[in-house]
């Protein structure tokens, strides 16, 4: 559930610090600039692969080209502040077990279409 930078709860689930910081300031900013979405983000070709100490790297295509950006005072579609190649993108994102079992976010990797793997995730 989007909140607006109301609930924090989803800091129990990132267990570095700067990535916990890197996510509230997105948020942040999210917030400050008013914005709200609609439409479709889509994912696509998921894979779980083994990282360094037991670690567990999830990959996978995220494509942002049918999510609107809105103004959530308005509900006006708004010009996304990227470039259009930045919709397609590969992500990364590695967990870790904490001390109780949990799995926790500890780091991400973006690289946007057209650099690298992402040209696999522009359709």
């Amino acid at each position: 559930m989007y909140t607006r930078g109301r609930s924090t709860r989803y800091t129990a689930f990132i267990g570095d610090p700067d990535v916990r910081r890197s996510v509230a300031g997105n948020i942040a900013q999210q917030v400050a600039g008013h914005r709200g979405y609609a439409g479709v983000a889509r994912y696509s070709g998921t894979t779980v692969s083994p990282g360094y100490h037991g670690e567990q790297a999830v990959t996978y295509c995220v494509d942002e080209s049918g999510l609107r950006h809105t103004d959530v005072r308005t509900g006006r579609v708004v010009p996304k502040d990227y470039p259009p190649g930045h919709q397609y993108y590969l992500e990364s994102d590695t967990f870790a077990r904490a001390g109780h079992g949990a799995w926790k976010l500890v780091g991400t990797l973006v690289t946007y279409y057209p650099h690298g793997q992402a040209r696999e995730c522009k359709p």
